[in-house]
């Protein structure tokens, strides 16, 4: 929080440096971070839109067919049911498509360790709590609040 509430303060401080004189600093990384921020923000707030829609669509569905929740016990898969549409194919192509380049990377670099579940958890958990830190650092320094570094007691430990 510290970092992204830093970052903010920075940026609006020094916003000059948003520029070509500055290089690659001014050109890729400032923009790219803080385009990264709010596309993250904006995937998430979609996301969870559309799962709240879609979850109340299937509630008054559900309720308008008298739908009994112990059918579901009985419940068998069938591949015709499955809904894959564009979103759902670019979004496991990219997952894909991730894997191959750190596959790759630990190829080039003729590292011995294995790739393990920590990548999938990554690209599943780390983008929705990247924008919940930087929707609270942005609130944050919107009302002026403060973030602080902890308490530091001898005695806790």
């Amino acid at each position: 929080m510290r970092w992204y509430v830093g970052f903010i303060h920075n940026l609006l401080d020094y916003k000059h440096l948003i520029s070509e004189k500055h290089g690659n600093l001014g050109l890729l990384i400032l923009p790219g971070s803080f385009f990264s921020a709010i596309l993250a923000i904006t995937l998430l707030f979609y996301a969870l839109y559309r799962l709240f829609e879609s979850a109340y669509r299937n509630l008054i569905n559900f309720y308008q067919i008298k739908f009994d929740i112990l059918t579901l016990l009985d419940f068998k898969i069938d591949s015709f049911y499955l809904n894959i549409n564009t979103i759902i194919l670019l979004a496991i192509l990219s997952i894909l498509l991730g894997i191959m380049i750190i596959y790759g990377g630990k190829v080039i670099s003729k590292e011995k360790t294995k790739i393990k579940t920590s990548y999938i958890l990554y690209v599943f958990f780390y983008w929705p709590l990247f924008a919940f830190w930087w929707t609270l650092s942005g609130i944050f320094k919107l009302f002026g609040k403060k973030v602080e570094w902890g308490r530091k007691n001898i005695n806790e430990f």
